[in-house]
């Protein structure tokens, strides 16, 4: 009971750095590359503070535990996954539509955590297959376009796929962790280190062609991605993950472009539509078919 519900804590998560994401480009309060420096940033700041609160009782009064050089080795693949996914992320939103963008995202995290179960030789079962694609026409009817108007921006479409893939990456190492906590830290303290190095490099062509740009919204979407929704919201992930197989926790996360549209209903009055029931009830479906699936060893 305990896993369900912080699953579904994690990929309310995930649907609110959507929603903030979206609105802070929307509203042009903030660019792209700033927002993501500023979720990067703040997330590894709080993660190391809450990582030095919860082992601070921890240590021996004597001062006696000395850090052992293991306490900050990093994961190279975890980091690259995650600064891919966070910078293809905000970037394909500049010109993507919401619906289209999370499409891209979420098919892209699937694929590449079916490919990996596949590769695990598990295989999967005619009803494993048979939720997937379930799962997977739900989203696309969910989030089709209604009008044919707009051409696909192809630049935007791969780095969203990008982006997928890097996400669908960076979850598949997090089952590997013993300690979700100091994982996260150590992933966003050096995806930080790394963003800030990227932001001396382009910082004075970006501002000074005026592609940088903020306001206080923009610094509030942002930091509100950063420290709760990302740092404490990936926690929980690296913490769930584990105990949900792959396929399980590749078709659990198609739940988020249905709580990321609820979100827009409730905070940006977007209409509750016909398609958006019929979709959701379609996934729901198809999650339920892999999850309750018999499983082989």
């Amino acid at each position: 009971m305990s896993t369900l519900f912080l699953t579904f804590i994690t990929l309310i998560a995930f649907a609110a750095n959507s929603v903030l994401c979206r609105w802070a480009l929307a509203d042009n309060s903030i660019d792209p590359l700033s927002f993501s420096l500023i979720r990067i940033v703040s997330g590894a700041i709080t993660l190391i503070l809450i990582y030095w609160a919860v082992n601070r009782s921890k240590q021996q009064p004597s001062g006696g535990e000395k850090s052992h050089p293991s306490k900050w080795k990093g994961s190279p693949i975890s980091v690259g996954a995650l600064l891919v996914y966070m910078f293809g992320f905000s970037y394909a939103y500049v010109a993507l539509g919401a619906g289209l963008g999370a499409l891209i995202l979420f098919v892209m995290v699937q694929l590449t955590m079916v490919v990996a179960h596949l590769i695990q030789a598990r295989g999967m079962s005619l009803l494993e297959w048979f939720g997937c694609a379930i799962a997977i026409s739900g989203l696309v009817i969910l989030l089709w376009p209604d009008n044919q108007q707009h051409a696909l921006d192809f630049k935007a479409a791969l780095l969203m796929m990008l982006a997928g893939i890097g996400w669908g990456c960076y979850t598949l190492a997090g089952r590997k962790v013993n300690d979700p906590l100091h994982a996260t830290m150590i992933n966003f303290s050096y995806a930080g280190l790394a963003s800030l190095v990227l932001l001396i490099f382009v910082s004075f062509s970006e501002v000074m062609s005026g592609s940088m740009f903020m306001n206080s919204a923009g610094v509030t979407y942002a930091l509100l991605s950063g420290v709760f929704a990302s740092a404490m919201g990936y926690t929980l992930w690296y913490q769930v993950v584990k105990k949900l197989s792959t396929l399980t926790a590749s078709v659990a996360q198609l739940n988020v472009p249905i709580i990321a549209t609820l979100g827009g209903i409730v905070f940006l009055s977007e209409p509750l539509t016909l398609k958006f029931v019929i979709a959701s009830g379609i996934i729901f479906v198809g999650i339920a078919a892999v999850i309750f699936a018999p499983k082989n060893g």
